[in-house]
């Protein structure tokens, strides 16, 4: 074999090889990512649409790169390594063309990414549709409200920790935090934005057909002590199931006369824990003494809490054995709860799940 034929199969060889442990990195990471419930692999709104069109194009010129320089360093090992009776090499200086080729190239590969990212921003970043539903999104240590509104801005109700959205319909979120900066993202549905004190951000998003189901979100900037565990999950709705969902947030608390009911209501005033919940019950049919005032949003609106999937913003499904770990200590479950420890009996605990699983 001739030492130019040589180095033609060292050269194809360096590349079959570089391009062939590249793809079993590509196909070990994307097969794991896209099981992740907080992948943004799996894009689910136009909005991540364009994102993950940025990153894909990211993916492959950085992989094109990443075979072409270790496909480089593989050949010039082999063919300029020292032997016995080779020269020394001289080092290549003052080459004009090459050093123009090797800063016009990656010149070259930054337009080709700035163009399409930039695009995407200014896509992305413009106003909602003007039919898009109105919410707002409070961050608190650590759990997340939200806020509906109707046409014309006025409050229709709150709710806790889960939100729900109509399939195909434009969502615009305003962004708010209650005390430090908090971070809204659900992956799969829209980019990471930060919710500041004292300012608003927004961001909107129309969920794809096809995509009914629960998504899962987080906050992604540091906030504390139970920063991770400060989640919480978005439902994608059928049109029917929405509407319906949204009549029943905005009625009254269900009333049961069920003595073990009863007897969780006067708990719950009794402990004080109407001091930081809210829980509208029409006036028709309870006692004055049991419809709270208005109060601050230290903790969620109760309301309709047996209509939620979980507790304890997102952390805990909402059960029996959850309700009963949460109401025993919260502290204990999510650091740095202000929901403090009312060391609660077991008979006690039981009269307020009863209270709680009746307010459907």
């Amino acid at each position: 074999m001739t030492s130019r034929s040589r180095h033609i199969v060292t050269i194809v060889g360096s590349l079959l090889l570089v391009a062939f442990v590249t793809w079993l990195l590509f196909i070990a990471f994307d097969e794991s990512a896209v099981d992740n419930k907080m992948s943004t692999l799996n894009p689910l709104s136009w909005q991540a649409q364009r994102y993950h069109d940025v990153y894909e194009l990211v993916w492959w010129l950085s992989g094109a790169v990443f075979v072409a320089i270790m496909a480089a360093t593989l050949i010039l090992s082999i063919l300029y390594r020292e032997r016995p009776g080779n020269e020394p090499r001289r080092d290549i200086h003052g080459n004009t063309r090459l050093e123009i080729l090797w800063t016009i190239i990656p010149i070259i590969i930054v337009l080709i990414m700035v163009v399409p990212t930039f695009s995407a921003v200014i896509a992305v970043e413009g106003d909602a549709d003007e039919d898009a539903l109105e919410v707002t999104a409070t961050g608190h240590q650590w759990w997340f409200e939200f806020t509906y509104h109707d046409e014309d801005g006025n409050e229709m109700f709150r709710t806790a920790n889960e939100m729900h959205v109509p399939v195909g319909r434009a969502v615009n979120v305003s962004l708010q935090s209650n005390d430090v900066i908090h971070a809204f993202w659900v992956p799969a549905l829209f980019g990471k934005k930060d919710m500041m004190p004292g300012h608003n951000n927004r961001l909107w998003f129309t969920p794809n057909a096809g995509t009914e189901g629960m998504h899962y979100g987080q906050c992604v900037e540091y906030c504390g002590d139970s920063h991770a565990n400060m989640r919480f999950r978005i439902f994608v709705d059928s049109e029917e199931d929405y509407d319906q969902w949204v009549a029943n947030q905005m009625s009254d608390a269900s009333w049961s006369n069920d003595e073990l009911v009863q007897a969780g209501r006067e708990l719950f005033v009794a402990k004080g824990c109407n001091s930081c919940h809210q829980v509208a019950y029409s006036k028709d049919d309870a006692p004055d003494w049991l419809i709270p005032p208005t109060v601050a949003a230290i903790g969620p609106n109760l309301s309709h809490i047996a209509s939620r999937t979980t507790i304890a913003s997102a952390l805990m499904d909402r059960d029996e054995e959850s309700m009963r770990e949460w109401l025993a200590n919260p502290p204990a479950v999510k650091p740095g709860s202000r929901m403090p420890n009312l060391e609660l009996t077991e008979d006690e605990i039981t009269k307020l799940i009863a209270m709680l699983d009746s307010l459907e």
